[in-house]
């Protein structure tokens, strides 16, 4: 979700490179995770545009990108109870 995060915040496109440097894990991881990534993007009625020696951008409603950080920020701040097992041990 951080890789979301990261091209939701950028008002022009960012290479694999900074993305890597930004969410502090390998290139490869990035590409990896792009599948994924586009999913996220597309379910929320984005676009994840890539262009070849530019890099990587989000392209959409202005309020649809806002909802989806909101959404992403909400829910990393969201801490799971504990369960009633948990409890016991707690």
């Amino acid at each position: 979700m951080e890789i979301v995060k990261v091209l939701l915040k950028s008002e022009e496109s960012i290479t694999i490179d900074k993305i890597a440097e930004k969410v502090n894990v390998s290139n490869k991881t990035v590409r990896n995770d792009l599948e994924k990534v586009q999913e996220i993007i597309e379910e929320n009625g984005l676009i994840l545009l890539k262009k070849a020696g530019v890099g990587i951008s989000v392209n959409g409603p202005e309020e649809n990108k806002i909802n989806l950080l909101q959404a992403i920020t909400n829910r990393n701040n969201y801490i799971e109870p504990y369960s009633s097992e948990e409890s016991l041990l707690y």
